[in-house]
């Protein structure tokens, strides 16, 4: 697999090319709920719906403010080949296809959370689906982190959804879930489906409103 590399000049050089192509094809960014309230001490990864080839910029724009920790990010090993300069940045690779590739990637993504400075960023997903797909189609690969994964994980769904209002660039919204436990995933994987995929609804509903931009801040000025 493609580990993380981070380098500190790739990472400044493309925070400034990711703020200027999402004010090129876009008209605003909006989180529409505050974000919610975890121990900085828990490792945490962070879930959210995979709608667009912008998801990543999505959330590499909001990481330095509402996470503060250093961003590990999954993607498929075969688009991490074409974009090797990510890796830079956080990304590691996987590979759908071998049943091997996917539990080394679920180990390193164990190890990477252990360390309290880190979080990981999976798509559930697994690749991009329409923005109204219901229900969303949720691989059970996040299973494998709470086998000998950190007792204390939080996994925390975030929904991003593009609407045009009527403008001539589209705006982005996001709105953070309910934190699930890694107790609640082994249970019962169908308490983070839910969670998820109500997310995801309650962003849809809160979007109907043209006027939900109304008194938020522009992440992109």
């Amino acid at each position: 697999m493609i580990k993380a590399g981070h380098k500190y000049w790739a990472e400044k050089v493309f925070a400034i090319y990711i703020r200027r192509e999402l004010k090129k094809h876009f008209g605003g960014f909006y989180v529409v709920n505050e974000f919610p309230v975890i121990n900085d001490n828990d490792p945490l990864v962070i879930t959210p719906n995979h709608i667009s080839w912008w998801d990543g910029f999505f959330m590499d724009l909001i990481d330095k403010k509402y996470i503060k920790r250093k961003i590990h990010l999954m993607m498929l090993e075969r688009e991490l080949k074409k974009y090797p300069f990510f890796s830079k940045l956080g990304a590691y690779s996987i590979r759908q296809e071998s049943r091997a590739s996917i539990a080394e990637s679920f180990r390193y993504t164990r190890e990477v959370i252990k360390n309290r400075e880190n979080y990981a960023v999976i798509y559930p997903q697994g690749e991009i689906e329409p923005i109204d797909k219901i229900p969303p189609d949720i691989k059970p690969g996040i299973k494998l982190l709470t086998g000998e994964g950190p007792d204390d994980v939080k996994f925390l769904p975030a929904a991003f959804r593009i609407e045009w209002y009527n403008n001539k660039l589209p705006v982005v919204l996001c709105r953070w879930g309910e934190p699930v436990t890694r107790d609640e995933i082994s249970k019962d994987f169908d308490i983070f489906r839910m969670k998820f995929a109500d997310n995801i609804k309650k962003l849809r509903e809160l979007s109907a409103d043209s006027n939900i931009t109304g008194g938020l801040k522009n992440e992109l000025v």
